[in-house]
């Protein structure tokens, strides 16, 4: 960076001008919109139950969203529509076998983030 124009005053400041500008390596990431913590946890837990089930841990992943909505209704701050649907999922997977269970599961949070994302 070089001073092209330097002690320009400007009212009460003095002002250097600069034939450049220094911006962040991780500018994109600094400008993107943050997700509230609720849809974040639920991109997380896809994000972390994706490959496991793609790896062939089908029961780790069913176990991982079983976990998460568990915790979304510990924290009883969804909505009774969202409250429900996941007591039904939660209930259909504990019948069914792990690979069944993760898609029941996993279609109850992709659910939740339609709904969250309509809100917003």
């Amino acid at each position: 960076i070089n001073i092209s124009k330097p002690d320009q005053i400007v009212g009460n400041a003095v002002v250097h001008q600069i034939d450049a500008v220094i911006l962040p390596d991780n500018l994109a990431d600094l400008l993107r919109p943050q997700l509230p913590p609720l849809r974040r946890f639920l991109e997380d837990v896809v994000a972390q139950g994706v490959p496991q089930y793609n790896n062939g841990d089908i029961q780790g992943c069913a176990q991982r969203y079983q976990q998460a909505l568990e915790a979304l209704l510990l924290l009883e701050q969804l909505p009774a529509d969202q409250t429900e649907l996941v007591r039904r999922a939660l209930a259909s997977a504990s019948r069914q076998d792990a690979r069944d269970a993760a898609w029941t599961l996993r279609s109850a949070i992709d659910q939740i983030r339609v709904d969250f994302d309509q809100e917003v």
